[in-house]
């Protein structure tokens, strides 16, 4: 929900702009998906939300995740810039079978419309469509009829041990923005691990699932190597195998006080910085000197997963 400024008869309080209320886009026309979403950027820039960091414009949520599979509705969605949506993982033809970690791309025969990225997401069982806690326990119970007394703390407990199998998992799937939820999933997430969590805008998200298309493409082999003398790592060659079509920023987790020349690091988890080597398709990169700390005792490395 966004709020604007109180004006008028709102003038003591918030005027919701809430984007349940779009009708759904799986019957839609060329014309109504072209009017709903030029309409909504008109809106955005009269708010000026559309320059706000948070703002996404390649990547939205459509309606009920609806429209997905109608041509007219993804040219629409192209026309007006957008590239990308996401979908739901419960919903077999909405993900990629091949590899999970991947979005789906559209095709002319499946969609009426090629190329189009449907990021895969995690539904939540709080839905959309309630307005009360109450509202929400009895769809529950309506879609579980074997379950007739949750509550909505019942449900919340549920749902927090579901969602931490996907998380450690790592997956990178979006997940519910609803505050509640998000609490009783971080308070199962952390009392488990202590990885850093990160809420990124869905135009980001799009990107990082780009960079795991390029990783997986890259075909990547690392090797290590490790002094006989000390048998701590002193260096690590990370290839491109033969037979790849396009290159990558192939990424490297160390573990904290070790640095490695030869990458970019991303220092966003001090514990575990994250290192990017830049490789041509099928080339190796060799000159990457690992430097511990020098009370470091023993070294990790992880092969990271983004």
């Amino acid at each position: 929900m966004l709020t604007s400024p109180p004006r008028g008869p709102y003038a003591r309080k918030p005027l919701p702009l809430v984007k349940f209320t779009h009708e759904t886009l799986d019957n839609a026309t060329l014309y109504d998906a072209t009017q709903q979403l030029s309409l909504n950027k008109q809106m955005a820039d009269k708010l000026g939300l559309t320059p706000r960091t948070v703002s996404s414009s390649q990547c939205m949520v459509t309606p009920g995740i609806s429209g997905l599979s109608n041509g007219d509705t993804l040219q629409g969605l192209w026309q007006n810039g957008l590239q990308c949506a996401v979908g739901d993982n419960t919903w077999a033809y909405l993900k990629n079978t091949n590899n999970v970690h991947q979005m789906l791309y559209t095709t002319q025969a499946t969609s009426g419309f090629a190329n189009f990225a449907i990021l895969p997401r995690w539904a939540a069982e709080i839905y959309f469509n309630c307005s009360t806690v109450a509202q929400n326990v009895a769809l529950y119970h309506g879609i579980y009829p074997s379950i007739t007394d949750y509550t909505i703390d019942a449900i919340l407990a549920r749902e927090s041990t579901r969602v931490l199998s996907n998380v450690l998992a790592l997956r990178k799937d979006p997940l519910s923005l609803v505050m509640r939820w998000v609490e009783a999933v971080l308070h199962k997430v952390t009392a488990c691990v202590t990885w850093p969590v990160r809420s990124l805008k869905l135009d980001d998200l799009q990107q990082l699932f780009k960079l795991r298309e390029q990783r997986d493409n890259c075909n990547l082999l690392y090797r290590l190597a490790v002094s006989t003398a000390t048998n701590k790592v002193t260096a690590i060659t990370v290839t491109s195998l033969p037979g790849t079509t396009s290159g990558c920023s192939a990424p490297l987790t160390v573990g904290a006080g070790a640095t490695i020349t030869g990458g970019v690091a991303d220092t966003t988890d001090a514990a575990a910085p994250l290192y990017r080597v830049a490789l041509a398709a099928g080339r190796t990169a060799t000159s990457l000197d690992w430097k511990p700390t020098s009370d470091s005792k023993t070294i990790s490395v992880l092969l990271d997963t983004c």
